[in-house]
């Protein structure tokens, strides 16, 4: 063999050997960290059991680990019962609120106290109670029409004046609604006012096929969208330790749930009266 070739092959056998020696050291490692991991697993517990809490050689170890299992299900179980309540009773309340805003709807006054924007959400939200698709227009420039409505392939109109009790709705206002009837091809209009009508406008209604709706006929289509909204006395809550449903004052008050855990209410119907969302 020539000196070349027998440089290369010492260097092979040199490269060899260094990689047999690191995957030796490499499984002593293995070894070493495998001894220790079996040593800290037979170490003896608390009560003197070798390997008793790690392998579980130890009764009364075995005992503490089921207690501590059970105990940490239980906690998790509690998590989730306690998340589920929190879940429900916001719910509750929501449906309460919005229970109490819609039987506040049944108030002249308190339509009255709307703005233009809130009275025209609150029609258009009646409509769709009493089985209309509807589309509302934008609250400016909207042409003389708050929504477009459809029920049974027809096509209608709604216009909305918030007025108060000495405000009336003339002939002329009644005309530019027509015209916006017209031009979007309605079969009828739904003139809505939480004031009156003119004797005119009244009779130019019935001849162009417009239905007027005050402040009284508005009230009476609330009670028939919203029948199970009538008392504004109590209001339900949730406790959120056990979830138990209380019938409450509708005040702001703190109390008790029967199983003595502490319920508290910030709602009273000064607080639900100003929340301008509309019912559902």
């Amino acid at each position: 063999m020539t000196p070349v070739g027998q440089a290369i092959a010492f260097l092979i056998g040199f490269y060899a050997l260094m990689a047999a020696l690191g995957y030796l050291l490499e499984l002593i490692g293995k070894a070493k960290k495998a001894i220790q991991e079996a040593r800290k697993r037979r170490e003896p517990c608390e009560h003197g059991v070798r390997g008793g809490w790690n392998e579980s050689r130890c009764p009364e170890c075995v005992r503490l680990k089921e207690e501590a299992a059970q105990k940490a299900d239980l906690e998790h179980k509690k998590k989730l019962r306690k998340q589920d309540i929190a879940i429900k009773a916001s719910r509750l309340r929501n449906s309460e609120t919005e229970r109490i805003r819609k039987s506040l709807l049944k108030s002249q006054d308190y339509l009255r106290s709307l703005s233009p924007q809130e009275f025209e959400d609150v029609v258009a939200e009646l409509f769709r109670s009493l089985g209309y698709d509807v589309k509302q227009t934008p609250y400016t420039n909207d042409q003389c029409k708050d929504a477009i409505i459809f029920k049974d392939g027809k096509k209608s109109l709604i216009e909305c004046k918030r007025y108060g009790p000495e405000n009336k709705v003339g002939r002329p206002m009644l005309q530019k609604f027509y015209a916006a009837m017209q031009e979007e091809h309605a079969g009828k209009g739904f003139f809505v006012s939480t004031g009156t009508f003119t004797s005119t406008s009244e009779a130019y209604a019935s001849k162009y096929n417009i239905e007027l709706i005050n402040v009284d006929k508005l009230v009476l289509l609330i009670q028939e969208a919203y029948p199970d909204s009538s008392s504004t006395d109590t209001f339900k809550t949730m406790c959120l330790e056990c979830g138990e449903v209380l019938n409450i004052p509708l005040k702001k008050f703190v109390g008790k749930c029967s199983n003595d855990h502490i319920i508290k209410n910030d709602l009273d119907l000064a607080s639900i009266s100003q929340m301008r969302t509309h019912p559902n």
